[in-house]
């Protein structure tokens, strides 16, 4: 909202805006910028009045899922902008195994329940996350109940068959 002379040269500035790319300087006049995809350049005022756009897009995070899945895609890798929820799902576990966690490798997301093998993050830059398996033993009782599959060092509820009449 500033009065200007014709042929004045002014110096423009885009702001750093987080999670966005700055794209290019437009207004009415074409040629009034002597570089218009540069974040700094010289806008020549015209004859008539103007109004100064800078233009922004935004940025795309790219996320890599490994012994997993995206939610709805047979993919393991996709690009989405801040704060984009993403479900994620790990792959069926080897046999002998459970899944155990979610582990960020590198970079910004938040899980959401990182014990759960379908979960979502938040993502807040570009990253790589994994799904991680621990060993599980099958467990038989005869003649009981608690029968199934069991991590090492963890409890297991084992119960016995009620006695029959006249046995202990």
């Amino acid at each position: 909202n500033n009065m200007y002379y014709p042929g004045t040269e002014l110096t423009v500035i885009a702001n750093d805006i987080d999670h966005k790319q700055f794209l290019a300087w437009t207004s009415n006049t074409s040629d009034a910028f002597a570089d218009a995809s540069a974040v700094t350049t010289t806008y020549i005022v015209g004859n008539s009045d103007d109004h100064i756009v800078a233009e922004y897009e935004d940025v795309y995070y790219d996320v890599t899922v490994n012994s997993g899945t995206i939610e709805g895609s047979i993919d393991s890798t996709g690009s989405y902008v801040y704060d984009s929820v993403v479900g994620i799902v790990a792959d069926a576990a080897d046999e002998g195994t459970v899944f155990d966690k979610w582990i960020v490798i590198n970079g910004d997301v938040e899980i959401d329940d990182e014990y759960s093998a379908s979960t979502t993050i938040v993502v807040k830059g570009d990253a790589e996350i994994t799904a991680t398996y621990k060993d599980c033993y099958n467990l038989t009782v005869l003649g009981g109940s608690g029968s199934g599959s069991y991590v090492p060092n963890s409890d297991a509820d084992v119960y016995a068959d009620e006695a029959e009449y006249g046995y202990m």
